[in-house]
């Protein structure tokens, strides 16, 4: 079940079919397109172990093309609104029909009856949830959610108090605060009949959980000590000012405001936005907190700190406002934010004003929903641009209107949702937002009405960032969107991200990548209307990486509508597709205009000052470095981890704390194996560049350790065997290989490729790295140039093979990596070779290894070929592309095989392997080339174009050839994946590239020879 159900669809589009029907058609066309069945678009939430995760996000990350229906599920029922307090439950729990009657007699005691016998049985609930987590728990809950939600340094995370807080009962808590809501919400319109009617005493009397506090009609300030255990307060009109927290809920806490006041003027501490401060309004800490301000008269003022203004955290905050020209700002975790919880902002009216600094306007963390709604024009949104992120220098980190995040890969991420329907307004955010997820979490922005502006910069506009899904939805007419980077649609390291734009005269502008699946990841985009302006670089691409495509899938519908195409060398062009990639396609049965001197208004991003920031961060990390030096053993070593891995604005503490971490000695090497854990990725990506550098005694220990191991780590110490000699691993690897576990299988298969490989091109394989490096005569400059790209983890493997690596030797290496991924540059590369090539023992060493490589290559050709079958696709294709890596002639009929298979994982697969082969591949490559079949002719394509072999490469030109229009254009799109190693042999297509786009019958053909003749240089 989803966290909304179903829900009838009225809207049509062309055709008469319902629009999530036609736009889901328009994407499974866009799918066919590039070969690709929907089974073949699904991502697997289960190749990395994560607590908490959310069945949602689960589900649609296993089938992306749901994701219109879904979409619209999750829209429509956010646009309801006689029923808001509906929206607080999390989860897959269903939403029970609110009563259509209120029993009981109409008074106001009988009112205050009933909402306080509402919160008494919620205070049962909620006192259930609290004790579902210790003392000492909830104190260490709060420390590690609290830093993670803020964005502030703090003590190492540590995976028992997230196996610890799975146990919290969030399912009582947020039920209990819908429930209570709910009750609130029918007793509203009792209040309003009575607000303003004199006679009324001030009353305050004692409840068995704290006071009630009755205030007639007039105006009013509530200071601090008057508000002080209050749990019930309700004024029936006037002017209100509150000078203390309101409806600030802690721990077992209740606390329900009802103010009917047409001016509300909520007030902040001095040291509301300081850390630690207090809550102040609407918020619920381990307890429930519900401010309603009802009164659509006037306008609602309210300043607030971090944690307020509808924020859950282990609770359940609400803040429900109407009014005109409102304004509400809000610092940290606000403005809708949910974490273990639910936290909702419900807002009516016009020209309101919401501005928040991080984690808000609709943020889910992890098992928590954070909801924003706002309907009203002229609304201005503001949120997250006051914290510098450390990626470049216009960055701000959001995680706002509409953001879902997990902490990777410690839990799962919540659902974070945005809606806002009216004109003329305004929505600005930075990184991670208006329909941003982030590991395993939801974020959605919905919009509808005309004239809107959204503005954000990366992570954004329907953006899906590992393992998670982003949505956004703009519906109406002269909309303008304006993004930087990463969005809009863009999926990214087995993430989804879907767009959809609906209505006529919208415009879109973004500098780079949109609509674009990378790293396995699917970007979706649906536009539907008429003269709608995209101008969107590498608009419907996608790429083929670690064993997997990722797909980028836009579609149109709709007449007039255009799409800016600077490579166009001539004017406009009408077209019905188009492919840039081989991955990716634009879909137009109505037809797209393709306009080269297109153009949108550009974009300032101007720099923030990060000076403050970064000295802040600095002193932090410096505390934390010190008190880690003053370790042994393995607290040492954790500490140093904690502070290398540390996204900080300060690059130099955590390079030097990087730098001592290499220095690490043998004797220490057990603490750095009990480091290894799926729980830390992001210390694990230094960990395994620094664990290779010791590889062989780590591959004797993985040996021990394979058997006791499961799940993600178990895949984890397989991956060990790659540091390791041949003839150590390849035992070890086959054993892995009949695994039960899926995931271990696609790591032994990938783990023989990486140990056989032979490649050549941008990136060579392994064995060809230590062939240039034990026989090469020219210059280390020649050298460098012929190893390609290398990363950390390749040298330091290379170089723990030749012979024992010194901690100095590893401190120096460190300091010249740019990152654990990143290719290496000139000056890491050089020093490898002093340390490698200048002592022949650690060359001689090399050489024994590629004996024994040659000596096993027929059995490890013999184990992939045997797994090629696995029933497994992703098994398989791991399997296919490592064989191919081998080089072995005999292999390629095997793989050529595989050209003809239905599901697109195993054929790419299979096209990858034979482009890793290299010139063996040539007469397989070829034969496919000339056979009957469409699809063996563009997965040829797709392997002439991908491979090192220059002489493979020029069989891109039968593909320009083709009498089929269809494998013309896929020969078009496969230039963009010709290596940059061969971008000289590229040249050789560009006259017949120029021709194709001048005469080409196909309007398509002509686009996409005319963009690929584009990339090529003169």
């Amino acid at each position: 079940m989803f966290l909304f159900p179903p829900c009838a669809l009225s809207e049509t589009a062309a055709g008469g079919k319902s629009s999530p029907e036609w736009e889901t058609k328009l994407l499974h066309d866009a799918a066919s397109a590039v070969g690709a069945n929907p089974e073949d678009m699904d991502i697997r939430p289960s190749r990395w172990d994560t607590r908490m995760a959310i069945p949602e996000t689960e589900k649609l990350l296993r089938e992306p093309l749901t994701l219109p229906a879904e979409a619209r599920k999750l829209r429509d029922r956010l646009r309801r609104s006689e029923d808001p307090c509906g929206l607080l439950v999390p989860g897959s729990v269903p939403s029970a029909a609110l009563p259509s009657k209120r029993p009981g007699k109409e008074s106001i005691p009988r009112t205050l009856e009933r909402i306080v016998d509402s919160m008494s049985m919620a205070r049962g609930s909620v006192a259930k949830a609290v004790a579902s987590l210790t003392p000492d728990e909830r104190r260490a809950a709060l420390q590690e959610v609290r830093g993670i939600v803020t964005n502030e340094t703090g003590p190492r995370s540590d995976p028992a108090v997230y196996d610890a807080i799975a146990g919290f009962d969030h399912a009582a808590m947020t039920s209990a605060g819908r429930t209570l809501c709910r009750a609130v919400w029918q007793e509203l319109p009792v209040l309003l009949k009575a607000a303003g009617k004199k006679g009324l005493k001030e009353k305050r009397w004692k409840l068995t959980f704290g006071d009630g506090l009755l205030v007639g009609p007039g105006d009013r300030i509530f200071r601090p000590e008057e508000l002080k255990d209050v749990a019930l307060l309700i004024h029936l009109g006037g002017r209100s000012v509150y000078q203390g927290p309101v409806a600030a809920a802690g721990e077992g806490e209740v606390k329900v405001v009802i103010d009917l006041a047409a001016e509300v003027t909520v007030e902040a501490a001095a040291d509301a936005s300081a850390a630690g401060a207090p809550p102040n309004a609407g918020s619920g800490i381990f307890g429930i907190g519900l401010l309603f301000l009802p009164n659509a008269a006037g306008a609602k003022r309210i300043t607030a700190g971090d944690f307020s203004l509808g924020a859950g955290l282990f609770g359940v905050g609400g803040i429900f406002i109407e009014g005109a020209g409102n304004e509400l700002q809000g610092g940290r975790f606000t403005q809708g934010a949910g974490a273990f919880g639910a936290g909702l902002l419900w807002s009516r009216g016009e020209r309101a004003s919401f501005k928040a600094d991080l984690s808000g306007q609709g943020y889910g963390f992890t098992r928590g929903l954070g909801i924003f709604s706002h309907q009203g024009s002229k609304a201005d949104l503001r949120c997250g641009l006051r914290y510098p992120d450390p990626r470049e220098a216009s960055a701000a980190l959001s995680l706002c209107q509409g953001a879902g995040y997990g902490h990777r890969a410690f839990a799962g991420g919540g659902i974070g949702l945005a809606y806002l329907e009216g004109n003329d307004s305004s929505l600005t955010t930075n990184y991670f937002g208006q329909g941003s997820g982030y590991w395993h979490g939801i974020g959605a922005l919905f919009t509808k009405g005309n004239r809107n502006r959204l503005k954000a910069r990366r992570y954004s506009q329907g953006s899906g960032i590992h393992t998670a899904v982003g949505i956004l939805s703009v519906e109406g007419d002269a909309n303008a969107l304006v993004n930087w980077g990463v969005g809009p649609a863009f999926g990214w390291d087995y993430g989804v991200g879907y767009w959809l734009l609906a209505g006529d005269d919208n415009t879109s502008r973004a500098d780079w990548g949109t609509g674009r699946g990378d790293v396995n990841g699917h970007g979706l985009a649906v536009i539907r209307g008429d003269r709608n302006k995209l101008l969107l670089p590498d608009f419907g691409t996608g790429f083929y990486k670690r064993a997997a495509p990722g797909y980028g899938l836009a579609a149109f519908s709709g007449k007039d509508n255009s799409l800016g195409l600077p490579a166009l060398s001539s004017g406009p062009a009408a077209v019905k597709s188009l492919a840039l990639g081989s991955w990716g396609t634009v879909v137009a049965p109505d037809g797209l205009i393709l306009d080269p001197k297109l153009s949108l208004p550009a974009t300032e991003w101007p720099p923030l000052d990060r000076t403050a920031a970064v000295e802040k961060e600095r002193a932090e990390l410096g505390v934390l470095l010190e008190a880690a030096l003053k370790k042994t053993g393995r607290e040492r070593i954790a500490s140093l981890l904690h502070v290398t891995s540390s996204f900080s604005l300060d690059s130099q503490v955590p390079r030097l704390a990087l730098r001592e971490f290499f220095r690490t000695r043998a004797e220490d090497l057990p603490h750095l194996l009990d480091a290894l854990s799926p729980d830390r990725f992001d210390e694990y990506l230094w960990l395994r560049v620094l664990l290779a550098g010791f590889g062989p005694e780590v591959s004797a220990w993985a040996a021990r350790r394979f058997d006791a191991s499961q799940g993600t780590y178990r895949a984890l110490v397989a991956h060990c065997f790659r540091y390791s000699s041949i003839e150590q691993a390849l035992p070890l690897l086959t054993r892995a290989l009949a695994d039960d576990d899926w995931a271990v299988r696609r790591e032994a298969a990938g783990g023989i490729g990486y140990l056989f490989s032979r490649e050549q091109g941008d990136e060579p394989g392994r064995l060809r790295f230590y062939e240039v490096m034990t026989s090469s005569q020219a210059s280390t400059e020649e050298t460098i140039k012929l190893f390609g790209w290398k990363r950390a983890v390749d040298v330091m493997a290379g170089l723990s093979l030749s012979g024992p690596v010194t901690p100095e030797e590893r401190a120096r290496l460190v300091d010249s990596f740019p990152g654990p991924n990143e290719p290496l540059p000139k000056e890491a590369l050089s020093l490898f070779l002093e340390f490698s090539v200048s002592r022949a023992d650690r060359k001689a060493r090399l050489r024994t290894e590629l004996s024994a490589a040659e000596r096993a290559r027929d059995a490890a050709a013999e184990l992939l070929a045997g797994r090629a079958s696995d029933p497994d696709p992703d098994v398989a294709a791991a399997a296919l592309g490592s064989l191919g890596a081998l080089g072995r002639p005999e292999n390629a009929a095997i793989l050529a095989s595989f050209l003809a298979k239905k599901d697109a994982k195993r054929r790419d697969a299979a096209a990858s392997g034979l482009a890793r082969m290299g010139p063996p591949a040539r007469e397989a490559v070829a034969g496919a080339l000339s056979s009957m079949d469409r699809t063996v002719k563009t997965a040829a394509c797709k392997a002439s174009a991908q491979s090192w072999d220059a002489g493979i490469v020029a069989l891109l030109g039968r593909c320009l050839e083709d009498r089929d229009p269809e494998v013309r254009a896929a020969g078009c799109a496969a230039m963009s994946a010709v290596q940059g190693a061969l971008s000289e042999s590229k040249k050789q297509f560009r006259d017949m590239l120029m021709k194709l786009s001048s005469s080409d019958p196909s309007s398509s053909v002509r686009a996409a020879a005319a963009c690929a003749a584009s990339q090529i240089p003169k």
